[in-house]
């Protein structure tokens, strides 16, 4: 339908003046006020009047007309449902897209504000830590200048304790070399002496007498004959004139659990010295290194009792030098009887002096006499133990020397 010049069609006219305007001819016109004030819709008694005059083609129109103003009236608030539905979407994506916005903002500035603040404690903690290298580096410097100090005084102390021993030992063996020297100028003075008078006497006798009187006038001279002085170190001056000791024989008569454990204790001992002597001078790893070493080193020289030494039974090893008593006690069963105590003792002297001479060859002579004398020393720990001292003096005497 078109639409007048007011702007209205036949619907907006059946909405304002009811449905008495659908006939014109069989209804009355409304009134002016009617026309001001829209009636409100029909109902279906009145509806039923109304369509009392009309025909059949009349009634269906109507009904037509109805039914496409009801349909209409359902698409506009249909249309105007999915408007506001539209219009509500649209407000709401609006809005949420504003609040994404606004978090994304607060995101981005708590973002770069943490950074911010990030970048300002890495470079305080890089100031710190430059500050505090350079303060190291200033320690450690004066540590190591102070090291430096202490080792350059210590290592002039050292000479000079060496140098005073050389020259402590120079003085002393030039004492003994000229005691020597006088003594020996004595003898020969004397003996020139008794030579003479035995000359002397000899032209007096007859040859049986004079030689009599030599071999009195011999044994009176070698008895009366001072001993020579000591060498430096305690050593006797001719080894066969030194006491010997009691022999293994004598003292052991054979190797059992009592005796293996009290010399294997006295050879722990050596080497608890050996470790405390080494370590200061050397370092513990390097101590700890001679004497493991060493124990397998003698068993070249000692293959039955020193056979695995250094291995617990259990088939642990023993990584400090030190031998297990359990598999010396096995190992000494294989010796035969009759040479099982010497062939013990062999074993435990060739272990102890192949230690010496290893420090000999490494350390010098004077130091493995020191670590020598050291192990000597080690003897006043055995006063109170239980076993005789008779083993004590035989283990000083046959395995350390």
């Amino acid at each position: 339908m078109s639409r007048n010049d007011d702007g209205f069609n036949l619907d907006d006219m059946m909405e304002i003046f009811g449905d008495a305007v659908a006939a014109p001819s069989k209804a009355p016109v409304a009134t002016a006020p009617a026309a001001v004030h829209a009636p409100a819709p029909a109902s279906a008694a009145v509806k039923a009047q109304q369509s009392e005059g009309l025909t059949g083609e009349e009634l269906a129109l109507l009904e037509a007309y109805e039914k496409q103003k009801h349909e209409k009236h359902q698409r506009e608030e249909e249309a105007r449902r999915k408007k506001d539905q539209d219009a509500k979407r649209i407000l709401e994506d609006y809005e949420k897209a504003q609040a994404q916005a606004r978090e994304k903002e607060e995101r981005e500035r708590a973002a770069h504000s943490a950074k911010r603040e990030k970048e300002l404690e890495e470079l305080k903690r890089k100031e710190e830590f430059q500050l505090n290298a350079q303060k190291m580096a200033e320690e450690e410097a004066k540590i190591i200048e102070e090291f430096e100090r202490e080792a350059q005084a210590q290592k002039e102390r050292q000479e000079a304790e060496r140098k005073a021993k050389e020259a402590a030992a120079q003085a002393e063996l030039q004492r003994l070399a000229e005691q020597q020297k006088a003594e020996a100028s004595r003898r020969q003075a004397e003996d020139a002496q008794r030579e003479d008078q035995l000359r002397v006497q000899a032209e007096s006798v007859s040859k049986k007498d004079s030689r009599l009187l030599e071999l009195l006038a011999k044994a009176q001279q070698d008895l009366q004959a001072p001993s020579l002085p000591p060498l430096p170190g305690g050593g006797a001056a001719d080894p066969a004139a030194a006491p010997s000791g009691p022999s293994a024989a004598d003292v052991l008569l054979d190797i059992e659990q009592k005796e293996n454990d009290a010399f294997c204790s006295m050879l722990d001992e050596t080497r608890k010295a050996m470790f405390t002597f080494l370590a200061p001078l050397i370092g513990i790893k390097a101590a700890t290194n001679m004497l493991t070493k060493t124990v397998e080193k003698a068993r070249a020289k000692a293959p039955v009792v020193l056979k695995d030494a250094n291995w617990k039974m259990d088939g642990s090893l023993r990584d400090d030098g030190s031998v297990d008593n359990e598999r010396l006690l096995k190992n000494v069963g294989s010796l035969p009887a009759l040479g099982r105590v010497n062939g013990y003792l062999a074993g435990l002297r060739e272990l102890v002096g192949l230690r010496l001479k290893a420090v000999e060859a490494g350390l010098g002579a004077t130091t493995a006499g020191e670590m020598h004398n050291r192990v000597l020393a080690t003897r006043e720990h055995f006063g109170g133990k239980p076993w005789p001292k008779e083993w004590v003096d035989l283990f000083y005497q046959e395995v350390v020397g």
